[in-house]
């Protein structure tokens, strides 16, 4: 499994093979030219200094150092930007595949998860790919080759010098395995708190005039405090153990050091070595503190990496319905059957039970009852964004499980409570339906929601920005622009979810005229509360615990002295 992440991680970097073998020639360069300028130089100054030997320092020995260091440096500045314009490229992918798929997951799989969680992986997890790419991958060379180098070097100028000085490898190994292990652990630990802080985020922002309106703001403070407080808690023990294995490192290859040092005379006394293989030893010795220094670094953030990708993979690889063999509809009449539905979410009891009837085309039908009554479970079934557990929904005479509901959404249109809007111009809002819409069909919309006064005395019209989620324009302002937006598309199916259900009496009545407008021009469902909007229905469904309990028109369920009249009346007294 391992093997398998590390090798995906790892093909989003062979797509741009140029920058990929560029980074690693680069590395090769960076190395070379590193350890050799190093190793020229001790040879330089040792003949120089201690053996007197000042023909050593001619010209070109001084330009060849020169040279050497020079590639050094441009070679160490190539890195940075390959590698990093490589991790750019990098992540522009991943994060291209996981938005793309999240907008194609069911919408079981966001009942199911956390939106914080898939925010974080998104984010967070996707910045551990990066930081491998900018950081890490090309390290992963550069610091074995230099530390094979350097060793193969000290070798070559005294070999049972190096032997004593590499006994210690056994030790530093270990240990830096053994706190590898522990930071895997808590950087689990971490990336789920880091999901709870986004969740907690992302549901305040969303929520902030509920939590202003109920003068909650002390509960959420706290609220946030204990995930902030867990992820804080977690991070520093997650910190403290992965810093501790530079510092570790860094004192055993230290020590080892201060041992050729203070035994240095003795050394030499007994001929171990020269006091020019002395120098030469410490000098390149010294090149060794990087890479065992760097690689507490690169062995933590790989231990952090396939768990990382293995998230991201789990966004990437769920697995959604084959859809090759789906009929993918050009158009419809918007004929709707319900023939014995049953559904419930997953291990939950039935939300609808026994659910018949048939919707001709063209008509309006709404649907009434109490809230949880199953209503927006029925509007959910017709986009297929479930499908029932047992019994047959047909389009047209055709089962959906045998539409491309991707193409059948084509054709539907719906307005929600919630009327739901993007940051851009109200234009862009509109035009969302049918992009490629001309600004005659966009306006004509907008007459149609009465929707076209109100946006024609704002300063720039329809290039108004509206701000985030609309916050810029009122409730009615809103749902008036996603009403037009809805009927832009000219849909077959047109689904009004109490559309005017939190609306002042003003903006309930531009509605209800440009509803009336539309109606009879495709077949439109209604759910409502205010049961003085559907009062002419081609045909009314009365829900109540999941079941069907009254179909009729509203004249004919006021005659009926049932569950509708009853709501009618109260309905009828309130106002």
């Amino acid at each position: 499994m391992k093997n398998n992440v590390m090798k995906r991680i790892l093909g989003y970097g062979f797509k741009y093979p140029f920058l990929f073998i560029f980074s690693i020639l680069l590395a090769f360069l960076f190395v070379f030219a590193k350890v050799g300028a190093a190793f020229f130089a001790t040879r330089f100054f040792s003949a120089a200094f201690i053996e007197k030997n000042l023909q050593g320092s001619n010209i070109i020995y001084i330009l060849m150092l020169v040279g050497l260091v020079f590639a050094w440096v441009l070679s160490h500045y190539l890195i940075f930007v390959s590698s990093t314009s490589l991790a750019m490229n990098v992540i522009h992918d991943i994060r291209k595949s996981l938005y793309d798929k999240i907008l194609l997951l069911p919408m079981d799989y966001f009942k199911k998860s956390k939106l914080g969680d898939i925010i974080s992986r998104l984010i967070n997890d996707v910045q551990v790919i990066e930081i491998f790419f900018m950081n890490v991958m090309v390290e992963l060379l550069i610091q074995p080759l230099t530390l094979i180098s350097v060793v193969f070097i000290l070798f070559f100028i005294n070999f049972k010098l190096s032997l004593y000085f590499f006994s210690i490898t056994p030790i530093i190994a270990i240990l830096l395995a053994g706190i590898g292990n522990l930071v895997q652990k808590l950087s689990h630990t971490v990336q789920k708190n880091i999901s709870n802080i986004t969740s907690v985020i992302q549901e305040s922002i969303y929520g902030i005039e509920i939590i202003k309106g109920f003068s909650i703001e002390d509960n959420m403070k706290d609220k946030f405090f204990y995930v902030n407080k867990n992820y804080l808690s977690s991070t520093k023990k997650e910190i403290r153990i992965r810093f501790l294995g530079t510092p570790t490192s860094e004192f055993l290859g230290a020590l080892g050091i201060i041992i050729i040092l203070f035994f240095g005379s003795l050394i030499v006394k007994n001929g171990l070595a020269t006091p020019a293989e002395i120098i030469s030893f410490i000098t390149l010795c010294l090149l060794l503190a990087e890479p065992l220094s760097k690689s507490t670094d690169v062995f933590m953030v790989l231990r952090k990496l396939v768990p990382a990708g293995k998230r991201i993979f789990e966004i990437i690889d769920y697995e959604i319905k084959n859809e090759n063999n789906l009929i993918k509809i050009s158009e419809i009449k918007g004929e709707i059957d319900f023939e014995k539905v049953y559904f419930g979410y997953e291990g939950d009891s039935y939300i609808l039970k026994d659910i018949n009837f048939n919707i001709k085309e063209g008509e309006t039908v709404a649907i009434v009852g109490h809230s949880g009554a199953g209503k927006s479970t029925i509007v959910s079934l017709i986009l297929g964004f479930y499908f029932p557990t047992k019994g047959k929904i047909l389009i047209d005479k055709s089962d959906i499980r045998t539409i491309d509901t991707n193409f059948l959404r084509k054709k539907v249109s719906i307005v929600t409570q919630e009327n739901i809007l993007f940051s851009g111009t109200i234009e862009e809002n509109i035009k969302l339906s049918k992009p490629d819409a001309t600004m005659e069909e966009v306006i004509e919309a907008a007459k149609i929601a009465n929707a076209h006064n109100f946006i024609s005395k704002l300063e720039k019209g329809y290039q108004t920005e509206i701000g985030d989620r609309g916050v810029k324009l009122s409730g009615g302002e809103r749902q008036r622009i996603a009403l037009a937006r809805a009927i832009l598309r000219k849909p077959k199916i047109l689904i009004l979810d109490e559309a005017t259900s939190s609306l002042d009496a003003e903006s309930e009545t531009l509605i209800k005229d440009a509803m009336e407008t539309i109606l009879g021009k495709q077949t439109t469902i209604i759910i409502a509360h205010k049961l003085s909007t559907i009062m002419k229905a081609d045909k009314i469904i009365v829900l109540e615990n999941g079941e069907i309990v009254e179909i009729g028109t509203h004249s004919e369920l006021v005659s009926q002295k049932g569950i509708y009249n009853r709501l009618f009346n109260i309905q009828i007294s309130i106002d």
